[in-house]
């Protein structure tokens, strides 16, 4: 589907600019049982409903500090209903990919899950030891 949620100069905008990376951005919501995912549904025409829920979804896409920077800002509000146990996703994919390609993601995306595995499931709470220990900085 790509992105034909953004509308007018912003779809142009992140069209053209993925475009030119063989990329695609896709947004979605996903319900889950557990850990377990149920149904994943896209957003279209900046909306999306579901079962149980109407999401509304505003794109922002706006120049960073080089041309070969875009900074795009999904705004994603639940409209009506209730939307329990639900993950909201943005997805860029990219094809052609090469090595000369460069990706910077902020490390606050990996260092919530640098703790060791508890086996208390998905998402276990720290232990004790945890709390504050040096030798995980």
């Amino acid at each position: 589907m790509g992105i034909a949620h953004a509308q007018g100069t912003k779809k142009l905008i992140i069209q053209d600019f993925l475009k030119a990376v063989h990329g695609n951005m896709r947004v979605s919501a996903i319900q889950y049982e557990g850990t377990k995912a149920l149904n994943k549904f896209e957003f279209g025409n900046n909306s999306l409903t579901t079962d149980s829920a109407q999401w509304l979804l505003n794109l922002t896409a706006k120049q960073g500090a080089s041309p070969a920077m875009l900074d795009i800002t999904a705004d994603i509000t639940l409209k009506e209903g209730h939307a329990a146990a639900t993950a909201l996703e943005v997805s860029f994919d990219f094809s052609s990919w090469s090595s000369k390609n460069y990706v910077m993601v902020p490390a606050s995306m990996y260092n919530g899950s640098r703790y060791p595995a508890i086996g208390n499931g998905y998402n276990a709470p720290y232990t004790r030891d945890m709390y504050y220990n040096p030798k995980y900085r």
